[in-house]
């Protein structure tokens, strides 16, 4: 039993400190003799909430009852907590030292930490400017661990185009892809740059690379890129397109939607289009019918669980050039849904646990067995010797 206190340690230092399985697409780029793994979708949706919360549950069971043994030993248990902490900020630190920057879709992410869900993250982009972005300002310590010159590179490249210099990073990138061929970045930034200089088909192609080289790009999002600049191309050809088609190409009616980077549901979509015109809004400001048309798709899949909602996203609509009785048509359509009783109002907050109630409880009863089945040895051994 000697091992016992030790053992949550050594299982939450390994877990901090060594990168869990994981589907991350591992590429190997020959000239420079190095890999870059680029990240995964994230543990959640790689292994699931209820595994994770136990397996989370467990560990804190077995950190606590760490404590509780050397506390009764006489032993000072604020190193262990020390230690942890060190290996937690070491992960976290080298976790983020690879993409950093890296691209031009992670310059968007700071406008989601919004608890009003679909219009505030926009709203927020549309009021900044590229120029305001944390991204602008190198971070000496980035690239301490890259194994991978090009990215420095390519970081380089976002800062001159969040500057407004889309054209000289252009040049910049082309010349990347030469040295460093295969880089998902390069291919993600190209396709941007290509597109804010007006060449969308030069865009397409590089946005189909990024996707062919990281399909977990973008948190999953950048097949919404590749329709809208597919709807862009249509455009100029045909000004009507958008009067028959939308630029998802998907049926809000339906409950599973196939996308080029995988099987989605309604929440998914949402998501895809909500990081879309985040990042969009912070470069393309008002008029623009692309993005009216992406924020009115946005709405129309409201419907089902968030008819009541809506408003501030069709005033966004609207502001980038939604004809006023398209929106208005809508919002009676969603009032009907509210007036009918067909929907209850989405959950917020507390709300929202106790409806997913089934997770939280999980990891309470993992951090409880966790804690009491050792602790429950330890005494009955103590007992026995006694």
């Amino acid at each position: 039993m000697r091992i016992l206190p030790a053992l949550p340690v050594l299982t939450l230092s390994f877990l901090l400190t060594v990168p869990l399985p994981s589907r991350a697409l591992t590429l190997t780029h020959g000239p420079l003799d190095t890999t870059y793994e680029y990240p995964p979708p994230g543990l959640v949706r790689t292994i699931g909430k209820t595994p994770l919360a136990i397996a989370g549950g467990l560990m804190c069971g077995l950190a606590l009852f760490g404590v509780w043994k050397i506390r009764r030993a006489g032993r000072g248990a604020s190193l262990i907590l020390i230690l942890l902490a060190m290996a937690g900020m070491a992960r976290r630190a080298d976790a983020c030292a690879n993409i950093e920057g890296s691209t031009l879709e992670n310059s968007y992410t700071k406008y989601l930490d919004s608890l009003g869900w679909f219009s505030k993250p926009v709203e927020r982009a549309l009021a900044a400017s590229p120029a305001d972005d944390p991204h602008v300002t190198p971070d000496p310590n980035a690239y301490a661990t890259e194994p991978v010159a090009g990215i420095r590179k390519n970081d380089e490249a976002v800062r001159m185009v969040l500057k407004g210099n889309a054209r000289g990073a252009l040049e910049k990138l082309k010349q990347i892809e030469a040295d460093h061929p295969g880089l998902y970045a390069t291919a993600a930034n190209l396709g941007t740059c290509y597109e804010l200089t007006g060449d969308d088909v030069q865009a397409l192609h590089w946005i189909r690379e990024g996707l062919e080289r990281n399909p977990y790009s973008h948190m999953l999002a950048e097949w919404l890129h590749v329709r809208v600049l597919e709807t862009k191309i249509a455009l100029k050809s045909d000004p009507s397109w958008l009067n028959s088609h939308t630029i998802a190409g998907l049926d809000p009616d339906q409950r599973s939607f196939e996308t080029l980077q995988g099987n989605k549901d309604t929440e998914g979509v949402l998501g895809s289009l909500r990081s879309q015109c985040t990042v969009r809004a912070l470069f393309i400001k008002p008029q623009d019918p692309v993005m009216a048309q992406l924020l009115y798709e946005a709405t129309t899949f409201m419907l089902d669980e968030r008819a009541n909602s809506i408003a501030s996203t069709l005033a966004l609509a609207m502001q980038y050039g939604l004809p006023p009785a398209r929106a208005a048509a809508l919002q009676a359509k969603a009032d009907r849904i509210m007036e009918s009783g067909d929907i209850l109002a989405r959950p917020t907050g507390l709300g929202v646990w106790m409806i997913n109630w089934k997770v939280p409880l999980m990891f309470l009863i993992a951090l409880g067995l966790g804690f009491v089945i050792p602790m429950y040895y330890v005494l009955k051994k103590e007992n026995s010797d006694g």
